[in-house]
């Protein structure tokens, strides 16, 4: 192949360049068709980059052709395509509200061909000033924007494999990071105050399945009878209550598959738990037999007293209440879990088994987010250096009397 042509490797400052291939005629209106890239670099590399496009475009003349749709059209197409028995309703909602509220009002008029990694980065980059739309003071959340970048990616990955775009754009865009969430959790003595104090409370049961389970709240919530074995002394999780924004603009509780495969878990139970589900048994059936036969029993572990399932707003609100009667710090229930974990931990269980009980796929994500170890064991190990380094031992030439790698003094 000959040498790029000048125009085709054109200087646009310091170690950028502008990338042009000739993609001919538009076999319907004639037009001339070019495909523009802006490279940063030195002018070698730029030159190897056009190199290596224009030999794909040589073996396969339209994998460059610009694609007429627009990135409304192909969104719109995209969300259609979500089979709902892979994806929850949550999942489905934030890829149409990240799409609806975010990326198509700046992004949405432009051709699929048009979404540079330059492009989306300086859209990704105004997202920070963006207001909230959920009519709270303040602009956008990290969090947020960390999670319409991933969904951005997600989407033009799709178009990827349907022959829409030759690659993806959001492999050269830096993700912006996700806001930092710092759990807060209860000490041994909180968590022993609460249990004491609300194991006659209507939910009692939640809070245990919470501390003793590591449970999610919608697992909670979703969590019949019939997953209890008994003689086994276990607990099955099948399914869960969520909340979904319905075409109304409401929200409303549903039951739903779990929010991935590993959440499909059986957890052992101690003996208090297991204490704390025959008690919760019996006072069902003193709420049955006290309401008669207007008494709607749906086989969920933690239901109204007239048999109804509980809604997620309506457990956390109990929750409040119940932490401001026992006189506990405040936190939040989901940060039940993350007392779990954290318990476990310092225990001496090891991460493995830790994340099966909280039903994680990775080791990591237990430890990077679920466990929270107090300052106790930094304390500890303070006190070892002290005592190591204010000369207690022998040490003879600056060398500490120790065992050797192979074990030997």
């Amino acid at each position: 192949m000959s040498r790029p042509k000048s125009q085709s490797v054109a200087a646009r400052g310091n170690d950028t360049w502008r990338l042009t291939w000739e993609l001919g005629a538009d076999p319907a209106t004639g037009k001339r068709r070019q495909k523009r890239e802006t490279f940063h670099g030195t002018k070698a590399a730029a030159t190897k980059r056009w190199r290596t496009v224009q030999a794909e475009l040589d073996l396969n003349p339209t994998s460059l052709t610009p694609n007429p749709a627009t990135l409304t059209t192909f969104w719109t197409q995209w969300i259609a395509t979500l089979d709902p028995r892979q994806y929850s309703p949550n999942t489905l909602r934030q890829y149409q509200d990240a799409g609806r509220l975010h990326v198509l009002p700046r992004l949405g008029s432009l051709m699929l061909s048009q979404l540079t990694p330059m492009v989306i980065q300086q859209t990704l980059a105004t997202l920070a000033q963006a207001p909230r739309h959920d009519g709270r003071p303040g602009t956008l959340s990290p969090t947020t924007i960390h999670r319409v970048a991933i969904i951005l990616h997600t989407a033009l990955a799709q178009a990827v494999e349907w022959d829409l775009l030759p690659a993806n754009p959001c492999d050269r865009v830096k993700t912006p990071p996700a806001g930092h969430y710092q759990a807060s959790i209860w000490d041994d003595a909180t968590v022993q105050r609460f249990l004491r104090s609300t194991a006659d409370d209507p939910y009692g049961i939640a809070y245990s399945l919470a501390l003793y389970a590591g449970l999610r709240r919608g697992e909670i919530l979703g969590l019949r009878w019939a997953d209890i074995d008994w003689d086994a002394r276990t607990l099955t999780l099948t399914q869960q209550r969520i909340r979904v924004k319905g075409t109304d603009g409401k929200y409303h509780d549903q039951f739903a598959r779990l929010k991935s495969s590993h959440g499909y878990r059986t957890i052992a139970c101690g003996s208090a738990l297991m204490d704390s589900l025959r008690a919760q048994r019996d006072r069902q059936e003193k709420d049955r037999a006290a309401v008669g036969d207007d008494y709607d029993d749906h086989g969920l572990v933690c239901q109204t007293v007239t048999g109804r399932p509980v809604g997620l707003r309506h457990l956390n609100r109990a929750f409040a209440r119940a932490m401001k009667r026992v006189g506990v710090p405040h936190i939040h229930l989901h940060e039940l879990r993350h007392t779990h974990g954290t318990a476990l931990f310092e225990a001496g269980v090891d991460l493995k088994t830790i994340a099966d009980r909280m039903g994680h796929s990775q080791i990591s994500t237990t430890a990077r987010l679920y466990l929270h170890p107090s300052i106790t064991p930094q304390e500890k190990a303070a006190e070892l250096l002290d005592r190591q380094w204010s000369g207690e031992g022998p040490a003879v030439d600056g060398v500490r009397d120790k065992p050797g790698p192979d074990g030997h003094k």
